[in-house]
């Protein structure tokens, strides 16, 4: 089984306006912005992969060898299932009706089950006989909960500030909320 991102978003989730003002940079200061743009998406990771949410729409496609009773994907939130393939006894690629399962967005993690007196077709028997292509995110950047903002701008500004891993000649102490504790409030359950 594995999950694979297939399109990746290409908008921005915090605007380099805000990042700035959390820096106390000056808007008209654009030397950095390249660097604050990396910043940013290493943040948008590390928030993504705490929180198991993805941040902005982009496509995914979750692969196993045969269907399960249902899908549990940690992946929210689920914008739609684009299709449900797999391949069948005499290695056809066969692609699922809608109408043959049914989707439960509001579990998080979303979870997919063969429709009311249905059960799952067979597969062949190989690596990746099914194919689950779907898209998660949230449709706007302000839809975003405030929390995974807040950590986002912590940890871009521990990368703006410390461009190093070793810091001398200063004590260093942690502030009580970090960036981890913020994530954690919006941290979807693995199973």
């Amino acid at each position: 089984m594995y999950l694979k991102q297939t399109i990746k978003p290409v908008s921005e989730q915090v605007p380099l306006e805000t990042l700035k003002e959390h820096l106390r940079l000056p808007l008209s200061y654009t030397a950095e912005d390249g660097m604050l743009n990396i910043y940013l998406n290493a943040a948008a990771k590390v928030a993504e992969d705490r929180t198991n949410r993805q941040l902005l729409e982009s496509t995914w496609t979750f692969k196993c060898d045969r269907f399960p009773e249902k899908f549990v994907i940690n992946k929210t939130p689920l914008i739609a299932v684009d299709s449900i393939k797999y391949t069948d006894g005499t290695g056809l690629e066969q692609t699922l009706n809608a109408s043959q399962y049914i989707v439960n967005a509001q579990a998080e993690p979303f979870e997919i089950t063969p429709a009311y007196g249905l059960s799952w077709p067979t597969t062949r028997l190989q690596a990746n006989a099914v194919a689950v292509t779907f898209r998660a995110g949230y449709i706007s950047a302000e839809e975003i909960p405030s929390n995974i903002i807040a950590g986002m701008l912590l940890i871009v500004d521990d990368l703006f500030k410390n461009r190093g891993s070793i810091v001398i000649g200063r004590l260093v102490s942690n502030i009580p909320m970090t960036a981890e504790s913020l994530f954690s409030t919006e941290r979807v359950a693995v199973l």
